[in-house]
């Protein structure tokens, strides 16, 4: 699951879902998500024109698949 638009709401990280996940049909593209942080298992963020985190996504890039 990609999460755009991220913020923080106490302790929770909240977002608008990038994509549709495949294993968890009650979840759709487009949907507000709150998050608890210790379910993540990947991120990513950009700054100043640099990327941070990603590391699902090289994985990815390199097995000739695309992340979103």
């Amino acid at each position: 699951m990609w999460i755009a638009d991220a913020g923080f709401e106490d302790r929770s990280i909240v977002g608008t879902l990038m994509n549709s996940p495949i294993d968890l049909p009650e979840f759709q593209e487009g949907n507000w998500v709150t998050i608890d942080p210790d379910s993540i298992s990947d991120w990513v963020y950009r700054q100043e024109g640099r990327t941070y985190g990603g590391f699902t996504v090289e994985v990815m890039r390199r097995r000739g698949l695309e992340p979103f």
